[in-house]
């Protein structure tokens, strides 16, 4: 299964700590599955549509100073602490380096947890639709 796969790359991971959640984490969060309260770091591969309907659970559920990382999608207005691009051989053959965009929650981006789909509206126009259309 995908989570043995992923916990025998990482054997030095106390195992005690660290929670790894290979699931839906929208449908999770739905059926109030998650322990919101336990996390320090979320890490995200979702797409942009996900992380956008996903962030409004982050910022209202998540305490301050929660770590969220998101590989290659940002959180749209949310904008990120820091970003970092990883070399990724292999990855991505269009894509050699993959951007991870870090986050900290904090009080300051709660008011940040509506107006989402507006977003996804600019980002498919302003990133999907050019490429498409050239």
């Amino acid at each position: 299964d995908a989570t043995q796969r992923v916990c025998d790359e990482l054997p030095q991971v106390d195992r005690g700590r660290v929670e790894l959640r290979l699931a839906d984490i929208l449908q999770e969060a739905a059926a109030g599955a998650i322990p919101w309260a336990q996390a320090t770091v979320v890490v995200l591969y979702m797409g942009m549509r996900g992380n956008l309907a996903l962030r409004p659970l982050l910022l209202t559920h998540l305490r301050t100073g929660t770590r969220v990382v998101s590989v290659q999608f940002s959180m749209g207005e949310w904008k990120p602490t820091k970003e970092l691009h990883v070399h990724c051989l292999g990855h991505h053959q269009d894509l050699p380096e993959i951007p991870l965009f870090l986050y900290i929650v904090q009080d300051m981006h709660r008011g940040l947890a509506g107006g989402t789909s507006e977003e996804l509206q600019r980002w498919i126009a302003q990133k999907i639709v050019p490429s498409v259309c050239s």
